[in-house]
């Protein structure tokens, strides 16, 4: 089916593949005019320069909070051995 268009339209095999080729390279473009620092970024910074200062102990706790936060719960549980 695809010889017959490809026929009907008088386009040879190479033809066609370059012009998929050049339709998919064109899809596939970013913009890749991105701002060196957004708000974002600016703040993704922050936290980590905050987070690179917490103890061991601390780290735990908040990941506990965290986790509770995710899948609910009071974190006093022990974890099922299903």
């Amino acid at each position: 089916m695809i010889r017959a268009e490809l026929i009907e339209h008088r386009l040879t095999l190479p033809v066609a593949t370059f012009i998929v080729s050049e339709v998919m390279k064109a899809k596939s473009r970013k913009l890749l005019d991105y701002p060196d620092q957004t708000r974002g970024s600016k703040l993704a910074a922050e936290v980590r320069k905050r987070a690179n200062g917490l103890s061991p102990k601390q780290r735990a706790e908040y990941f506990r909070k965290g986790m509770a936060m995710i899948y609910g719960g009071d974190g006093t549980k022990e974890a099922s051995r299903a």
